[in-house]
């Protein structure tokens, strides 16, 4: 009984991280008009920051406030400096500008991680 409550409660505890990040992704596409698809990079991102902060030591509720300003932070100028300057030429230049800042961010999480 123990081993079927702790799959649930893991279970709807990543049930419920899936439907923040799609909830994220509907209302980004709902404002925009466009699939960013370096949302998912995102949140492994300030994942992997929250978890080098609890390595260091940190309580892991300290530690989501740091990673949570620097995700907004790379978010806000990732939509400045790469999402914004391609918006208002085509959808398909977007998603490319998307699909290239997810491969990037991809790649910056395994140099910094390994």
């Amino acid at each position: 009984m123990d081993i079927l409550l702790s799959r649930v409660f893991s279970g709807m505890t990543f049930g419920s991280v899936y439907v923040l990040i799609a909830l994220c992704l509907v209302i980004v596409f709902r404002s925009s008009s466009t699939i960013n698809f370096a949302q998912g990079e995102f949140a492994l991102f300030t994942t992997y920051v929250t978890w080098w902060l609890t390595q260091k030591g940190l309580n892991v509720w300290v530690a989501v406030v740091p990673a949570i300003v620097v995700g907004f932070i790379m978010g806000a100028l990732a939509e400045r400096w790469l999402i914004r300057p391609v918006r208002k030429r085509d959808e398909a230049a977007v998603l490319i500008v998307a699909l290239a800042l997810f491969t990037g961010l991809n790649g910056l999480d395994g140099w910094i991680w390994g």
